[in-house]
């Protein structure tokens, strides 16, 4: 299921790819691409046959975060809190980090991110019906 809501996000922002950084920031491309390496690096020894669902998933949430920009800051930044919280689960999932402060920063940087992506989204809405 939030693979299918990577994929929806995608879908939504695929049309302001050109806005976003994927148009033209090569240097935050890397520094996503990096993001992604290190994450899938550290889950895969423990990963097993989850390793391709991982990078899939990795891989759309990176992709989804990129996209993200082509709505202003707001929404980058969003997004980029988003990878934050996944990555979080992943590495409390493979690389067994626990306790509760994990868990309480996994749900306020999901909480904070979806709010963000929602505000921006609506305001992109908003300015797009003046």
């Amino acid at each position: 299921c939030f693979l299918c809501a990577q994929v929806a996000f995608i879908v939504g922002l695929l049309p302001h790819w050109r806005s976003s950084v994927l148009g033209h920031h090569r240097g935050l491309i890397a520094g996503y691409a990096v993001t992604f390496f290190a994450l899938i690096a550290a889950c895969a020894p423990s990963a097993g046959a989850l390793l391709m669902p991982i990078v899939v998933y990795g891989l759309a949430l990176t992709t989804m975060a990129l996209l993200a920009t082509g709505l202003g800051r707001l929404a980058g930044i969003g997004a980029a809190i988003f990878m934050l919280s996944d990555s979080l689960i992943a590495l409390g999932a493979f690389r067994e980090w626990s306790g509760r402060g994990l868990s309480i920063a996994i749900m306020a940087t999901y909480a904070i991110a979806q709010a963000m992506l929602v505000i921006a989204i609506q305001r992109f809405r908003h300015t797009r019906l003046l």
